[in-house]
């Protein structure tokens, strides 16, 4: 069997895996999904997990000592992201759209 072959059914395999991923994706961002009720156990444990991280990554940088550039960019303010075009709409209605702008 050639490489090529190989490579289309491995594509094809991980796309039908993937399928259920992109489908709740599609019903969230129209707004068809709003119950997230399911999804709470799995996200708690991710935040937990990045919580912790995030606490080792600033102690680690607190007891590095400051570079000049370094301290630079770390001092920089956060943008806060204005959400309010969002409130009461259903779904992410310029999801893709802000997406492709901010990458």
């Amino acid at each position: 069997m050639s490489s090529t072959k190989r490579s289309r059914r491995s594509r094809r395999r991980s796309l039908q895996k993937k399928k259920p991923l992109y489908e709740t994706r599609r019903k969230i961002i129209q707004g068809e999904l709003t119950d997230f009720s399911e999804f709470l156990p799995q996200f708690n444990e991710a935040h937990a997990k990045l919580e912790t991280h995030n606490a080792e990554t600033v102690s680690k940088k607190k007891a590095e000592p400051a570079d000049s550039g370094k301290a630079k960019e770390e001092e920089e303010e956060l943008k806060k992201v204005d959400v309010d075009n969002l409130k009461g709409k259903a779904g992410i209605p310029d999801f893709w759209w802000r997406s492709i702008k901010n990458n």
